[in-house]
């Protein structure tokens, strides 16, 4: 049997959300966030308690409210702190404003600090330079590059002043975090014909850029010039060559890089971090065979796993689809007990209302334990289902009955109920799923509904359908996830008709994104029929298709083994542009796996 424990019945309260890994010694500080995260939450609570009350606290007390680490609050309290400045009488001024944007760092960063903006702007107050480096920050964390770019030509544009090296290496670094390497450069090249010298950090993101190319020449010119300059370089150099080499797929180059730094004097903890990004990034690649293959050959270079390099490990294993890996890699590392997650559980005292509690930072000496709870609250959602599958298969083999108490509390809120998801994709719990969707609803996270319809359609027993009929509005971002996750089933037509009819009842219509994402999860023998399907579906609703679009027609084609689909729809392009030595490759690749080499020709 397997059964929840929390601080109570049902945690509501949270730490650091289930996608950060869990590793031995890290149970003080988790207490030490849980206890910063409380502090943030009650901060705001009782800063509303005396604006109800009619008391009006001065600027100084709101701005250290929002000077809060953003670690331990969200964005919303910002905006509430905000909110709750202008009610006392305090319009909030830039410095407020500046500490709300800083605390955008969600993947919803740019909407919110859009907002922020827009808030600032009606206000009439004047951004300055923190404001734009806020932005540009959120920028970073949504991973949104172009308006990254917008921001900055409108800030270069109406305040120039604030437009230095410093400034430009911050838009650089969305950049290079977007992994879009040729405007990285282009973005390089237009700093320096306005007069600015590169400094240590614009010459990492250089060879990182450029390493991402595959570009070692470039890479040399780079080191050449850092030479010359007087710049070091040093294992971050090295290390941000072999992130560039990984992620652009050069992964023989990027071993070169991390020997380099392996054969240096370097101290242990130095070569211990080169090898983890390395690791971090072949994880991001998804080349779990070369993450093991470094995890094998780590003794003989002196050096001993990490918790966190297991992780990538196990992680790179689920993300693509291999359990039977993942579960062999968690085995290997030395299961449950060697990351500490088995914690010291407390029954309530006689009388007492409150549930049982676990202490998070008490190891249990006896795993097995009735007074044991299984803390997956910091896994990574790899770690959970490996964890999981370990502990239902050890229970399957007991000849008495066995309970488990599984403790998910995490650091925020909504971060809760994913990690209830993922723990009822494992144990197939449908209650825990709608309990955790309730608490979604509760705290207005409809967007996240898509973790928990990712776990009941490996449970088999909720749809997107009913989330809709609750009249909830799922976003466009919600749908297009659920869209990917249904994307596994082999009834994908089926599965795309239905996100397809959804969508415009929650005011969403689908655009050419929705219809790119359906066409790229055609296969199957009826692939080419679905895309066909798909396609005239988007140009029925006045959607004129792109590039990705015939680029997923072409890769639906090898599906069916036939060559006529992926020629036809090269030459059915329009407009022209598209039909590029890209597009040709992919044909090419397309007629190669068809079986098709007179085609070729």
């Amino acid at each position: 049997m397997l059964s929840l424990a929390g601080r109570q019945a049902w945690p509501t309260a949270t730490a650091a959300a289930a996608k950060e890994t869990a590793s031995p010694g890290t149970a003080t500080a988790r207490a030490a966030a849980e206890a910063a995260v409380l502090a943030a939450t009650a901060a705001a609570l009782v800063l509303r308690q005396m604006v109800d009350g009619g008391h009006k606290p001065d600027a100084a007390l709101f701005n250290a409210v929002l000077r809060t680490n953003p670690r331990y609050r969200s964005a919303a309290d910002g905006a509430t702190v905000l909110s709750l400045m202008s009610r006392a009488g305090l319009p909030p001024d830039v410095k407020s404003h500046n500490l709300a944007l800083h605390a955008c760092c969600s993947s919803e960063a740019v909407q919110q600090a859009d907002r922020i903006l827009a808030s600032m702007s009606a206000a009439g107050v004047a951004p300055d330079r923190r404001t734009f480096a806020g932005v540009l920050q959120a920028c970073r964390y949504s991973r949104d590059w172009r308006r990254a770019l917008e921001v900055f030509r409108d800030m270069e544009a109406n305040h120039p002043e604030f437009a230095d090296v410093h400034m430009w290496n911050r838009l650089l670094q969305v950049l290079v975090v977007c992994t879009v390497p040729r405007t990285t450069l282009k973005v390089a090249a237009d700093m320096a014909e306005r007069g600015f010298a590169p400094t240590t950090a614009t010459y990492m993101i250089l060879l990182q850029a450029h390493a991402a190319l595959g570009d070692g020449a470039a890479v040399e010119s780079v080191l050449s010039s850092m030479h010359a300059a007087g710049e070091d370089v040093t294992f971050a150099a090295r290390a941000a060559l072999a992130k560039g080499y990984v992620y652009g797929g050069h992964m023989e180059a990027a071993e070169e890089a991390l020997e380099a730094v392996l054969s240096s004097d370097s101290a242990v903890n130095v070569r211990t971090d080169a090898v983890t990004l390395f690791m971090n990034a072949c994880g991001s690649a998804g080349d779990l065979p070369r993450i093991v293959r470094w995890l094998q050959r780590l003794p003989s270079l002196g050096l001993a796993p990490t918790p966190r390099m297991w992780n990538v490990a196990v992680s790179a294993a689920h993300k693509g689809g291999d359990a039977a890996a993942a579960d062999s890699l968690w085995r290997d590392a030395g299961g449950a007990a060697y990351f500490g997650l088995y914690k010291v559980l407390v029954p309530p005292k006689g009388g007492a209302s409150r549930g049982w509690t676990v202490l998070v930072d008490h190891a249990a000496e006896q795993p097995h334990a009735m007074s044991v709870a299984l803390d997956v609250s910091t896994c990574s959602v790899g770690m959970i289902h490996a964890a999981l599958r370990a502990e239902v298969s050890r229970l399957r083999t007991q000849r008495v009955s066995a309970v488990l108490y599984i403790y998910i509390q995490t650091s925020m809120p909504h971060d809760h109920a994913i990690a209830a998801a993922e723990v009822a994709a494992v144990v197939r719990d449908h209650e825990l799923v709608r309990r955790a969707l309730k608490q979604l609803v509760d705290s207005g996270r409809a967007k996240d509904w898509a973790h928990l319809v990712r776990a009941h359609l490996a449970a088999g027993k909720l749809a997107l359908g009913q989330m809709v009929d609750s009249s909830h509005k799922p976003s466009v971002d919600t749908f297009h996830t659920v869209l990917l996750a249904k994307g596994r089933d082999s009834n994908v037509a089926g599965n795309a008709a239905v996100v397809l009819r959804l969508m415009p009842q929650c005011g969403a219509p689908p655009d050419f994104t929705t219809y790119n994402t359906a066409l790229h999860a055609c296969r199957g023998a009826g692939a080419v029929q679905q895309a066909d399907a798909l396609l005239a579906r988007a140009k029925a609703a006045g959607l004129a298709p792109d590039r990705h679009a015939f680029e997923g027609m072409l890769r639906a084609a090898p599906a069916t083994g036939g060559a006529r689909s992926p020629a036809s729809a090269t030459r059915s392009v329009s407009p022209p542009a598209f039909v590029d030595a890209d597009m040709w490759t992919c044909l090419v690749q397309a007629l190669a796996m068809c079986g098709q080499p007179r085609r070729l020709t």
